[in-house]
């Protein structure tokens, strides 16, 4: 397999690239000029990413990126994007589709935490599940780390586990609290050299020494270096000079300097807002330079350059405020060329490169579109998305269905107008359900639409009175496999769609004690 050369390539057509300058001003000091003429590009489910909530981001040693969804595993080689689902009939499939974390260890192997269990790549198009047998199995993997005995130390919901170079595992689970007999839920690892830092849910951080068995705490009530401003912490990050990095749930940097005893705080993230929302950290990670990078649902990418007395938010740079896709990053990965990949929270992935200067965004075009034309997105407000048999995804917005062919990067419309002879019970669609490759059932605010994949044909139900066996509400706000069919949530109660009979009724029905 040859090592792709992501750098410089060029990605496809059709996207723009958008040029600004931006100039990082901390506080009173201007941090270099190193980020201006930047330019964007970037990959989302319209061309082919599995989802675009992004999880989780690795490089392999062949030069491929790997990115961990909600909905399965991608592999990137810079031009094409191929998925990877879990399959019950395949042992060699990933053993679930959340994959909520990602390493690429020394030995090159790479290894994939999901919420029901661990697994290796095995580098022949298929996946060893890690732990069949033990404790490990199926549980929720929440992070991954390798230390430098090259053990591969794996937090999940109920501790943290070692894995041994022959796979081998420790079933003890490590971190119990020091008053009480219960597993803590480790929600992130960070490793630097024989240094283990582990994140304890709302417990602070535990830091172990692979060398000398140490056991360090950092919390609120601890004094000095290992003082924290919050239990709450959500990332930690370390730089080769000792010092740490601790990033609060809230938004808020502190930064710990082991030789020296103090500690800086950086409250500047913790003051985005949205309404009722709050700014929540999501990733720290430094780069080759020292450039702490951190990003946030609100605050978007952050940077703390070395030697600065503030942090910078590249949202707030004039130059680049009109670029939104930059507000919500959802996580960060460093490779070793000193590229930074964002997985955004609904735009797909972002490509920075820093030495030349280039930041690329690989997605649909924005703005409303034109209503008489359906080739297009037919709104940027979406609110559902399921997949066909033919690998094709179904977006709902509010106006209508939108159809991508994401092989030929083509839209047709579903929709309720006079111009179409297949038309839906409503445009303002809240749900779509994909039934055993069978049908699409489409949930709108005016009733429910069945289309069949075999004739293209649609069926449609809304509420009437004097029909009980019609929908008791006709706004559809979301559905669930169920049966022989679907349970439907509608405005006035629950309905059951019989998918053999083709008839739905108001269920009834009353579950059953166990």
């Amino acid at each position: 397999m040859g090592k792709a050369n992501l750098a410089g390539r060029n990605w496809g057509g059709g996207v723009a690239h958008i040029a600004f300058a931006i100039f990082l001003v901390v506080h009173a000091g201007l941090v270099h000029g190193q980020f201006a003429g930047v330019r964007f590009r970037s990959v989302t489910s319209a061309n082919g990413l599995s989802h675009d909530v992004i999880n989780t981001i690795t490089r392999d040693h062949d030069g491929y990126m790997w990115f961990g969804t909600f909905s399965g595993l991608n592999r990137y080689d810079g031009y094409h994007i191929e998925v990877f689902r879990h399959d019950r009939n395949d042992s060699l499939s990933i053993p679930d589709n959340s994959v909520r974390c990602s390493l690429s260890d020394t030995k090159g192997r790479l290894w994939f935490g999901t919420e029901k269990g661990l697994c290796v790549w095995n580098g022949n198009r298929g996946f060893n599940l890690v732990g069949q047998g033990t404790r490990l199995e199926n549980l929720h993997i929440t992070s991954l780390g390798e230390d430098a005995n090259g053990q591969i130390w794996v937090g999940t919901r109920k501790g943290v586990f070692l894995v041994a170079d022959n796979f081998l595992i420790n079933e003890t689970p490590l971190v119990k609290l020091g008053e009480q007999d219960t597993l803590i839920s480790v929600t992130d690892i960070h490793v630097n050299g024989y240094m283990v830092f582990m994140v304890c849910e709302r417990r602070g951080v535990m830091i172990v020494h692979t060398g000398t068995s140490e056991l360090l705490r950092m919390k609120t009530t601890e004094s000095g270096w290992q003082k924290l401003i919050s239990d709450d912490v959500k990332e930690v990050a370390s730089w080769i000079d000792g010092r740490i990095c601790i990033g609060y749930r809230n938004g808020s940097i502190s930064r710990h300097d082991p030789s020296w005893g103090d500690i800086l705080v950086y409250p500047e993230l913790s003051t985005y807002t949205r309404g009722d929302f709050t700014n929540e950290l999501t990733e720290l990670k430094y780069d080759q330079s020292g450039n702490l990078w951190a990003s946030g649902s609100l605050s978007g990418l952050s940077v703390l350059a070395p030697g600065a007395t503030g942090i910078v938010t590249l949202r707030d740079i004039p130059s680049i405020t009109e670029f939104s896709n930059t507000r919500s990053a959802r996580c960060i990965y460093v490779d070793h060329e000193g590229t930074i990949w964002l997985g955004m929270h609904t735009s797909g992935i972002l490509y920075f490169n820093p030495s030349q200067q280039i930041f690329f965004n690989y997605r649909r075009p924005s703005g409303v579109a034109e209503q008489s034309r359906e080739d297009i997105l037919l709104s940027n407000w979406t609110r559902a998305f399921a997949e066909d048999p033919q690998g094709r995804l179904w977006i709902g917005t509010v106006d209508g269905v939108s159809i991508l062919d994401r092989s030929k990067d083509s839209f047709e419309a579903i929709r309720n107008t006079d111009i179409n002879k297949i038309r839906i019970a409503g445009n303002s669609i809240r749900s779509l359900l994909n039934y055993r490759d069978q049908m699409m059932l489409i949930g709108s605010a005016e009733g429910l639409s069945v289309f069949d994949f075999d004739n293209g044909s649609i069926q449609t139900y809304r509420s009437d009175d004097d029909d009980i066996n019609s929908l008791p509400g006709s706004f559809i706000w979301d559905m669930c496999q169920y049966r022989q069919g679907a349970l439907l949530a509608t405005s006035s109660g629950l309905a059951y769609y019989n998918a053999e009979s083709g008839r739905v009724e108001t269920w009834s029905e009353q579950p059953e004690v166990r």
